[in-house]
Parts: structure tokens; sequence; C-alpha cells
């Protein structure tokens, strides 16, 4: 084979490669308007699964996106665990006080909204006359747990203490909540609420 004929060749393989390469680019340029397009044309809101195009790398990138939550909130749980947990076995080393709240607590939550319920526990310290800290725990189907805390104004009358007061727990759990109850020292019921949530939490001293 001749030098020119080798050469030919050689610019005809590599034109070839190029417009490949050009083809494949403008694919993925224009895969998103293609979608856009098949989905006005069946008039913008199919009625079946099989109707509706998929878009190009939406599976990617919904993947990354749960990938993401999921090990955001695993970190806030696990963090607010580890905290409970020192926290209530500090507590449970003191004696349980007859004419106060402190102390430790468990029973239950359930909200009124959507009849969901599930386990509740709670560490209560003093931070002020009438500033009581409550650190909760909750569950939900044995495998979903939150941790948060919230500061009240506790006014007492013998051995009723009439709480009062509210935390943001940020968009995860629901945002701005408020709370309302009333305690013994062997009794414990507040009522909480939020914009799209609300219920009550019941519960009693444990077992020691």
């Amino acid at each position: 084979m001749s030098p020119r004929v080798v050469q030919a060749t050689r610019l005809s393989r590599s034109a070839t490669r190029r417009a490949e390469g050009a083809r494949a680019v403008s694919s993925r340029i224009t895969a998103p308007f293609a979608y856009a397009r098949r989905f006005l044309a069946i008039g913008g809101s199919p009625t079946t699964s099989s109707e509706l195009p998929k878009p190009p790398f939406k599976r990617d990138a919904a993947r990354q996106t749960l990938s993401a939550l999921f090990l955001a909130g695993l970190f806030v749980a696990l963090t607010g665990c580890s905290t409970f947990t020192r926290e209530w076995k500090q507590a449970a080393g003191q004696p349980t006080p007859t004419d106060d709240i402190t102390g430790l607590w468990q029973g239950s939550w359930k909200s009124d909204a959507t009849g969901h319920h599930g386990k509740l526990r709670c560490v209560v310290g003093k931070e002020s006359p009438n500033g009581y800290r409550f650190l909760y725990r909750a569950t939900w189907k044995k495998i979903f747990r939150a941790t948060y805390e919230v500061v009240q104004d506790v006014q007492r009358e013998g051995n009723l203490f009439t709480m009062r007061g509210g935390a943001d727990l940020g968009k995860l759990y629901g945002g701005q909540f408020e709370y309302e109850g009333r305690a013994t020292p062997t009794n414990f019921f507040s009522t909480y609420r939020s914009q799209k949530d609300r219920g009550t939490f019941e519960m009693t001293r444990p077992r020691q």
C-alpha cells in the first residue's frame, strides 16, 4: 500500500472518530430537551408510569440525594444517641426525687394527627429556679430514633408542676414545636404541636 493511501486511510479514521465523539456530546446535551418535548407531547400529565418518560441521570441524582440525607440523619441520630445514653446512665445512678420532676422518665408518645406512636424516654434537669431542661429520646417502629432537648418554664404549686416551652427542631424533624404539660413527681403528661403535627406524651418513673 502506498504512503498516500495509508495517510488517507488514517485521516478517514480520525474523521470518523471525531464525528462519533460529536454525536455523543450532542446526545448528552439534547437529551434533557428531548425529555421535555416528550413530556409536553403527552399533555404534561401522564396517567400511567409507562407513559412518563424517564429523564436522563435522574436515578443517579436521586440516589446521591438519598445517600446524603441518610448520612446526615445517621450522623444526627448517632450524636444524639451517645449524648442521651450518657446522661441517662448518669441520672440512673442517682436516687429518684420524691419532691421534684428531675431525673428519669419513660413512657410513650402519640400523634393525634397521624396516629403514629412509639416509646419515649426523658432525662429532666433543673437549670434555674423555673427553667428545666427536657432531653427526649423518641422511637418509632423500633428503628427510627430522634433525640432533642427543650428548655421549658416550670411553675410549681405543691406537688403539681406546670410546664410550657418550645424549640425549633429543624426541618428534618418538623420545625418549631410548642409544649404544654403537667406533672407530679410520679406522673408526666404533656401535649405538643407544630405546623403539621400535634400529639401527647405520657410517662412515669422507670423501675430502678
